[in-house]
């Protein structure tokens, strides 16, 4: 599918992206009815910068760039603020690593906040964005990405923190999560990360192309009151798989030895309206990994998996949801480098402890 990139981003656009970022958490979005600091973080620095321009891949600047994202949980902002320079600390300490002036930036990948900070990024360096996504989706690792897919190292990597500290990690990648995670972890559970350092036709070529413009287009259908789930999906490249009333939601703190979830995951159980009646189970751990219907496997990560609330369709993260509530269950196909046998391995099924799915 081609999309065309929507020119720049706006004060006006702040909300349409963050709508359209939730449906590609896969059910690890939602808002809780809590408002979104980076939300209101964007909104203002792009009233005294004015627009940012998004570039096409055909488009992009010569020079050096990296992907912007945060790492751990965006929610956490609403007890432990950011200072607001965060991002230009990330990005000046990588300049000063490497050496390279930056020209550009690209998301980490454009889900729920992490389809917001680019744009923040790229206004206060007074840079362009590139109209690409390092997941087209989210995923939990760092290096889970089409970047790392195509051969892109996400090191040296910078993460900046609200009480003004700085790490820098270049380090062998099998060692980079475990490092990044404890640093999440001292810096109060979220960073802000600038990684993937390389040059824009690099992250261009290898990023899933119009990963800004498809957000802020979705974000744009889901606004409008007569549209369905199904169409939503549809222009997606995806589909509807059921809708009904959530009957059960079942917590675990053991390892499921059946379908080999860790421990923390959960399920939520919904009876589908209409007259197939059938019981389509989600499985979560941080983003849903799977559905069942009626005990068979019908959808799994790399596909995303989302949950629109009805009557109004909001997008809903797995916390949202609630027993008695009205959903709908929509799967949207993976970009296509997760279909090829390196990114099944990085984010198939297996890769999230489920070997051997067969998917009907």
């Amino acid at each position: 599918m081609t999309w065309q990139p929507a020119g720049s981003v706006g004060p006006e656009d702040v909300d349409a992206l963050f709508a359209g970022a939730q449906l590609f958490t896969s059910g690890g979005g939602g808002d809780g009815g809590r408002l979104s600091v980076p939300v209101e973080w964007l909104r203002s620095v792009l009233a005294g910068s004015g627009p940012v321009p998004l570039l096409s891949a055909r488009d992009v600047p010569d020079g050096w760039c990296a992907a912007v994202g945060f790492v751990g949980a965006p929610f956490l902002m609403g007890e432990q603020l950011p200072t607001g320079d965060e991002v230009l600390r990330a990005m000046g300490r990588l300049e000063r690593w490497t050496g390279r002036s930056c020209t550009a930036v690209a998301p980490l990948n454009v889900a729920g906040e992490n389809a917001l900070l680019p744009v923040l990024a790229a206004a206060e360096l007074g840079v362009p964005l590139l109209d690409v996504d390092g997941m087209g989706r989210v995923f939990p690792l760092v290096e889970q990405t089409t970047f790392a897919l195509g051969g892109v190292s996400p090191t040296p990597l910078a993460a900046a923190g609200s009480g003004g500290e700085v790490v820098v990690l270049d380090c062998p990648q099998p060692r980079l999560e475990l490092l990044l995670r404890q640093t999440v972890l001292s810096c109060g559970g979220w960073v802000v990360c600038a990684c993937y350092p390389a040059t824009p036709a690099q992250l261009a070529a290898t990023g899933v192309p119009g990963g800004v413009s498809r957000a802020l287009e979705v974000g744009r259908l889901l606004t409008r009151a007569a549209v369905s789930g199904d169409a939503v999906a549809r222009r997606l490249g995806g589909g509807l798989l059921g809708q009904g009333r959530v009957i059960d939601i079942e917590h675990r703190t053991a390892r499921w030895r059946e379908r080999r979830l860790p421990a923390g995951a959960s399920s939520v159980l919904i009876r589908e309206s209409g007259e197939r009646g059938r019981v389509l189970r989600l499985e979560v751990h941080n983003e849903v990994l799977l559905v069942l219907a009626d005990g068979g496997a019908v959808a799994s990560v790399p596909d995303v998996i989302g949950l629109l609330g009805l009557p109004d369709r909001r997008v809903l993260g797995v916390e949202d949801v609630g027993i008695g509530m009205e959903v709908e269950v929509l799967v949207l196909p993976a970009a296509p480098p997760w279909r090829t046998p390196e990114g099944m391995a990085l984010a198939g099924p297996e890769a999230f402890g489920l070997p051997d799915l067969v998917v009907r």
